[in-house]
């Protein structure tokens, strides 16, 4: 009798100590790395990548880099579209991502 109290513990212990390393991680941010370039292929540096979703719930921006790239972390699923903004060439539409946890996402702009 004693060994079935003391087996049953053990197993409710490992059942808890699986839901509970399991439930408890953190998802994985997903990436979303844009690439501008202009109509010869040169990277574009200075460019303001925007990342927004319709709703209105995500709206950041950044400048790329002296190569072009302009990288963002999200810890959400979303559609976000992608604007880009670099004089003389305007505010371009570089399309939209739809996000999804722990994946990278490259997308390639030209400006032309």
């Amino acid at each position: 009798m004693k060994r079935k109290v003391l087996l049953s513990c053990f197993a409710l212990f490992l059942g808890m100590f699986a839901f509970f390393s399991t439930s408890c991680q953190r998802e994985a941010d997903s990436v979303v790395a844009v690439f501008i370039e202009d109509s010869l292929g040169t990277p574009v540096p200075d460019a303001v990548v925007r990342l927004f979703s319709d709703g209105g719930g995500v709206d950041v921006q950044k400048e790329t880099l002296s190569d072009g790239t302009a990288e963002f972390s999200f810890d959400i699923e979303a559609i976000l579209f992608i604007e880009v903004t670099k004089a003389p060439y305007g505010t371009v539409d570089g399309g939209f991502v739809r996000l999804e946890e722990g994946e990278t996402y490259e997308k390639t702009v030209v400006l032309e």
